[in-house]
């Protein structure tokens, strides 16, 4: 469960970007203007104010009128949800008697598909998870699109004990298992033995692989000389998608 506290706000702005840009290969049901309007800051003000959540506490409730983005409060209900097992309302009761029958006739269909997708099947794919990487952009959408199927480390920490079949979470929202990993003495050897289009697509030149590395090191402060380990990556999970039919009442 601390994984998924950790990771829901950067998975669903994930997924709803995706669906946004029609990369998903699913259907989430929803429209993606639906979508765009969690991910957007308050029009009405400059700057929209910083909101840090507590799934654990109730100092800030689920209640009255949400602060922007809206996808931190739907982040937030999301995971309640799958914690307690069932859906946690987000809206106050209304008044007519037909819409409140048909409220409750959602949400207990709501409460079963999160027992069933979230509290089961979403947090045991979690547990599964083995390693953790982060990859900077434009190399993270390679790697969603299918572009970028091999990726290279240092050779030292965790890095050494990934293996084939191992699980990543990468950048908090997506899920790959390694195909296959090989060692190599160099970062050199390593982009000769591999291909550069598969490791940097898009980066044509020696020059400009330099220029890329150059800025992964000075973000970073990861060193990246010395031995490198290459992993190759099997087809991306998407985590999410069932959960996301009934986002609409959360907000």
């Amino acid at each position: 469960m601390e994984r998924l506290k950790d990771c829901m706000e950067e998975l669903l702005k994930f997924t709803l970007s995706s669906h946004i840009d029609e990369t998903l290969d699913f259907d989430l049901g929803i429209s993606s203007k639906f979508c765009t309007n969690p991910l957007q800051d308050d029009p009405n003000d400059a700057v929209s104010p910083s909101t840090s959540f507590d799934f654990d506490s109730d100092e800030y409730s689920l209640q009255g009128v949400p602060l922007h983005p809206l996808d931190k409060r739907l982040a937030l209900a999301l995971c309640r949800s799958v914690n307690c097992g069932a859906f946690c309302r987000t809206y106050k009761k209304v008044a007519l008697m037909n819409e409140e029958c048909f409220l409750e006739q959602k949400e207990e269909e709501w409460s079963q598909l999160i027992l069933n997708k979230g509290s089961s099947d979403l947090v045991d794919i979690l547990k599964a998870v083995e390693f953790e990487l982060h990859v900077q952009e434009p190399f993270f959408s390679f790697i969603k699109d299918g572009l970028k199927t091999v990726e290279g480390r240092c050779a030292i920490s965790d890095y050494n004990s990934i293996g084939p079949g191992s699980v990543i979470l990468l950048n908090k929202c997506m899920m790959l298992k390694v195909q296959s990993v090989c060692h190599y003495d160099s970062f050199s050897e390593m982009l000769e033995a591999e291909s550069l289009v598969k490791v940097l697509p898009g980066v044509k030149t020696i020059e400009e692989v330099l220029q890329v590395y150059k800025f992964i090191e000075n973000s970073t402060q990861r060193r990246r000389k010395g031995p490198m380990v290459s992993l190759q990556y099997a087809f991306p999970k998407w985590l999410l998608s069932p959960m996301l039919h009934w986002p609409a009442y959360c907000l």
